[in-house]
């Protein structure tokens, strides 16, 4: 470790400065062009300390430099002690002696894979992306953070480290709604990234007036009101002053001293007079003790969730002899340390507040705001997203889950009944989505409901209807447009029983399964076709559909017995192979017997390929915690992902929930559905 630096001292009224033999403030952790009071400033003083950073030449940090993978690699492995890799690294294109070891570490411990097999690609430059990947896999990769706000982050595996690192307050991106993720990270963002990443640890700003060129102008855009103390207003004028002058006028009376009305930090304040004679000089210092100050208090996890434990952390100036905590914001104070706990049992923005006593009886005090949620419910008119681990799929189910689509943004209201659940135990609307397909091209969604739809441009869409959304957003902010796409009583399909359940596209040809009719004929409009089969349309598409319709997969020789029940197809999702080889994913509405596989549930997902004519089951909802939801709709996309919507079992005893399911991962401080 580095020794700090002696704190330059603040000198006040009565300096003559021409009397005193002292540099310029310059800048702090002897570099030149780190100046006093900016956001980086604490960062690049903990990375000197902690040997991480040497600059870029003996007095230069270049904080507005890029950064290159290679410089990220090496500045975190010495951030966590410069550890022995396991194995080397297998990238042909890392040729520097002093990225051998940083980067064959990162490559053992899986928070790289490069950017090939053979690649890392060490001189190309980090975005803030890859850093939050890097420091999310460096953390562990953990989980269940609630969903971060921004809404530029489209990437699926930046999704969990940005939601992570916003929940820990590592970032707070480039505005409230941006995170910038191709962005290049600046040598002073990842200062701040590993800074906050360590629980910004209290730090002693040292200063001297090395030379590394002259800074960039400020400009006038600050003024004494935006300084919380005397000594950061003055550190940031002295650092300025000897470039451009008082560019910010904070000494408005000449003295050397600036923005006299603030008050201290805490920092000694010495007044300094120097008396001359032929024989001597005589200094005499008074010094003059300041408040107690919390300098920074943080609250981990912030975000909250209701019931859980929130830990705080406190910095603070001066000699502190006691810490009091008022958690409820309630005026009651309890005496602890700088490091406290609490658990909020209501959900709302929660203010806590630190009282610090120093040893000469002064007192600060601080506060962090704690924004509180319960759970997130997901209703069966919003669609959320699975992503496997690794692949696993199948009886070994594994992955995460996140928010994709909020139906209530949109004019879709699956659940609007207050909890406990209506009579009858169904949702009001019934708008709650029964058929889905997501069109890989332009995203935009392929949608039917289990009643009719009124959404904004389609003044009533039928049950036996689809319509098409196309996005503009999507996740916890949904916006676009919708359209008619299918006319189901253009082609023979009626309200009263023939509502799509199960929708697929081949091309322009879409697959789908009805409820129908229990009795014959079944379905109106496709002879010998029961609710237990995938039917084919080929025609046109839009208000005036029109076509012909055949079945295209029959369960019934497949040894399913036509349902008298309900235990029709629930959900469909279809991929074409070669010739007349295809492969059909279903969901069923009730717990259904599958040839091979025995009972699944109504949240599983099987698969049939018609030339093996082999069962396989592809999703055990049971694996991942959403085994209380009816799956009523799915699409599996290309990359393994699967958007699901589904409903709760309205005659299951532990549901409460109004057709709102509770999925692992998706929480937040932001309302779901209705």
């Amino acid at each position: 470790m580095r020794t700090a630096r002696s704190v330059i001292l603040v000198m006040v009224a009565g300096l003559i400065s021409s009397l005193l033999s002292v540099n310029p403030a310059g800048g702090v952790a002897d570099f030149g062009d780190v100046a006093p009071m900016e956001f980086y400033t604490a960062a690049v003083q903990w990375m000197v300390d902690d040997d991480i950073t040497t600059g870029t030449s003996a007095n230069c940090f270049s904080p507005h430099d890029a950064v290159t993978r290679g410089q990220a690699a090496a500045f975190m492995w010495r951030m966590e002690g410069e550890p022995t890799p396991a194995s080397p690294h297998p990238f042909n294109d890392v040729s520097k002696a002093w990225q051998q070891d940083p980067i064959s570490w990162m490559f053992a411990e899986d928070i790289t894979t490069g950017t090939s097999s053979t690649m890392f690609s060490p001189e190309d430059v980090l975005t803030r992306g890859q850093m939050a990947a890097l420091l999310w896999r460096l953390a562990g990769s953990p989980t269940g953070n609630p969903p971060h706000p921004f809404d530029d982050v489209t990437a699926s595996w930046q999704q969990e480290a940005i939601s992570w690192m916003k929940a820990l307050g590592i970032t707070t991106g480039t505005s409230a709604t941006k995170f910038s993720p191709d962005d290049t990270v600046t040598r002073a963002q990842l200062a701040t990234f590993l800074y906050r990443y360590k629980g910004s640890p209290a730090v002693e700003i040292s200063a001297h007036s090395p030379a590394c060129g002259t800074p960039p102008s400020p400009g006038d855009v600050k003024n004494c009101s935006s300084f919380t103390y005397q000594e950061d207003a003055q550190r940031y004028h002295d650092y300025y002053l000897p470039f451009y002058g008082d560019v910010a006028n904070l000494d408005s009376d000449g003295d050397g001293v600036v923005c006299e009305s603030l008050p201290s930090n805490g920092t000694t304040t010495t007044t300094t007079t120097t008396t001359t004679t032929t024989t001597t000089t005589t200094t005499t210092t008074t010094t003059i003790p300041g408040s107690p100050a919390v300098t920074s208090l943080v609250a981990t996890p912030n975000p909250a969730l209701v019931g859980s434990v929130v830990q705080f952390n406190a910095i603070t100036t001066g000699t502190i002899v006691q810490y009091e905590w008022d958690y409820e914001n309630d005026g009651t104070f309890v005496v602890g340390t700088s490091i406290g706990s609490h658990t909020f049992n209501a959900p709302g923005l929660q203010t806590v507040t630190l009282r610090v006593t120093d040893a000469n009886t002064l007192t600060g005090t601080g506060t962090v705001d704690v924004n509180a949620y319960h759970p997130t419910l997901v209703d069966d008119a919003d669609i959320f997203i699975f992503t496997p681990d690794g692949g696993h799929t199948g009886s070994n189910t594994s992955g995460s889950f996140s928010f994709h689509f909020d139906g209530s943004d949109v004019g879709l209201f699956g659940s609007t009944g207050a909890l406990p659940p209506d009579v009858d135990g169904f949702d009001t609307n019934h708008e709650d989505i029964d058929a889905l397909w997501e069109d890989a091209a332009s995203g935009d969604l392929f949608i039917s409901t289990n009643s009719n739809a009124n959404v904004p441009s389609i003044s009533t869409a039928g049950d036996e209807d689809l319509i098409r959304f196309a996005d503009v957003t999507y996740g916890t902010t949904t916006s676009g447009s919708w359209s008619l796409y299918f006319d189901g009583s253009d082609v023979g399909l009626v309200a009263s029983g023939d509502d799509l359940y199960a929708v697929a596209f081949d091309g322009t040809e879409m697959l789908w399964s009805s409820q129908g009719p229990s009795v014959p004929p079944y379905l109106n409009s496709v002879p010998g076709s029961t609710r237990i089969d995938v039917n084919r349309f080929t025609g046109t598409y839009g208000s005036n559909t029109s076509g012909t319709a055949a079945i295209d997969l029959a369960l019934g020789p497949l040894g399913f017995s036509i349902p008298v029940n309900n235990d029709n197809v629930g959900a469909l999702h279809y991929v074409p192979g070669i010739g007349l080889d295809a492969t059909y994913y279903l969901a069923f509405w009730t717990p259904t017997s599958v040839p091979g596989l025995g009972t699944v549930s109504d949240s599983d997902i099987v698969s049939y390929n018609n030339t093996s004519g082999t069962w396989a089951m592809v999703f055990d909802a049971s694996d991942v915690g959403i085994d209380k939801g009816t799956l009523d709709a799915f699409h599996i996309r290309a990359n393994g992902q699967i958007l699901m919507s589904t409903g709760l079992d309205a005659d299951d005893p532990e549901i409460e929930l109004d057709d709102k399911l509770l999925v692992p991962g998706i929480t937040g401080p932001y309302s779901l559905g209705s």
